[in-house]
This record gives C-alpha cells, structure tokens and sequence, in this order.
C-alpha cells in the first residue's frame, strides 16, 4: 500500500521521502491513500487547501463531528506547567525503568488531568509494569532464600 504524507510546512522533523509533500501534488503522485498532518492550528486552514489539492474530503464537516473533536482536545489538554513537568519527570522515570517512582510521580498529573486519553494510558502503563516488577523483585527475593537454605553446609 503507498501511503502520502502531505505537511502544510517543512520542518526538521518532516520526512523527505518521495511520498512526503510540502505542497501541492505533482504529477506523479498516485498512491492509495493520502493523509495530512498539522501539528499547529496556525497550519490548519491550509492544511485544508492542501486536502483539497490531493482530493480528501474535508475532516469532520458536520458540526456535531466538529464539537466531538473540539471536546476531545479539550479534555486532552495539559495547561498546567507544573503538571506538564511532572508528566514529564514521570515519563523519564519509566524511561530509566524505575516504574514504582514513575507511578508516584503520576498521581499529582492524574489528579490534574484525570480526563486526558495519554495521561491515562501512560498510567495505566505505568501500573502494569510496576506491579510486574514487585512481582519479579518478589519472586527473586524467594528464590534467593530458598537457595540459600538450600545451599547452606550441613552444621
């Protein structure tokens, strides 16, 4: 399957392959589906010119589709700076693989955004591998024990 990508601007982070557009379609571009990404509402209005350019249709045209998604972002959202730092100082925590200081560090940031669909897979994610993790720690403290009864020279 080819697959467009079609950016209403060029960044760093924008691909460069031959199915990645910064504009306009040429003359060879033919693939089975188009997508068109933005990133900032400032993009937005030519971000649609540019669907209109590859044929798509306009997303979310009916009013009620477009209050949906309004609320979505909404409720995704993360204003609070300290939250945002927390979420992050948590995120790197998980990266480090120290999943029981993640998990703490998530709470102050579920408590503030208790309604954001990232927050709350991120958490969620967070739990399963802590409680994972206890349960491995466990099992290895067990098994050390009983090697060590087991091992030691008769007295």
């Amino acid at each position: 399957m080819r697959l467009i990508r079609v950016f209403p601007r060029r960044t760093r982070a924008t691909p460069t392959d031959a199915l990645a557009y910064c504009g306009p379609p040429d003359l060879f571009a033919e693939a089975d589906e188009v997508h068109v990404s933005v990133t900032f509402t400032y993009d937005k209005p030519r971000a649609e010119h540019l669907a209109e350019q590859f044929e798509l249709p306009p997303p979310a045209t009916l009013p009620a589709e477009q209050q949906k998604l309004v609320a979505q972002q909404k409720a995704n959202r993360i204003d609070a700076l300290k939250t945002m730092a927390s979420f992050s100082q948590a995120l790197a925590a998980y990266d480090r693989k120290d999943y029981e200081n993640a998990l703490k560090l998530m709470v102050p940031v579920m408590r503030a955004s208790p309604n954001s669909m990232l927050v709350n897979v991120a958490y969620s994610e967070m739990k399963r591998r802590a409680t994972t993790a206890a349960a491995d720690k466990a099992k290895d403290q067990v098994k050390a024990g009983i090697k060590g009864l087991i091992k030691r020279p008769p007295e």
